[in-house]
């Protein structure tokens, strides 16, 4: 995860934001065209000056899958075998994994 989005008060300022877009479409516009400078007016102050932020929305016509920069193999491990085996283990072994 982005470095400055994996800290709880930054992460509880973006829920404050999309709830307030859910009921303020102004708000909503304003988050779509500068959604950086609203992070920062929210609060969010310490995202890097060479991150760029774009705010997508899904729609019933329009959805986007978001890649992640990186996976390591544990955590594609532990969402696979979450996924397709229901395991609630989050760390699977690769012993366990074979079956795959």
């Amino acid at each position: 995860m982005v470095a400055w989005l994996n800290v709880d008060k930054n992460r509880l300022i973006v829920a404050d934001i999309i709830i307030k877009v859910w009921n303020d479409l102004q708000y909503k516009s304003m988050f779509i065209a500068e959604p950086k400078r609203i992070l920062q007016e929210a609060g969010v102050n310490n995202i890097p000056e060479i991150i760029e932020i774009q705010v997508l929305e899904n729609t019933s016509e329009r959805q986007y899958i978001v890649f992640p920069e990186e996976v390591h193999t544990n955590d594609y491990i532990a969402v696979l075998s979450r996924v397709r085996y229901k395991n609630p283990t989050p760390n699977p072994s690769p012993q366990a994994m074979r079956g795959l």
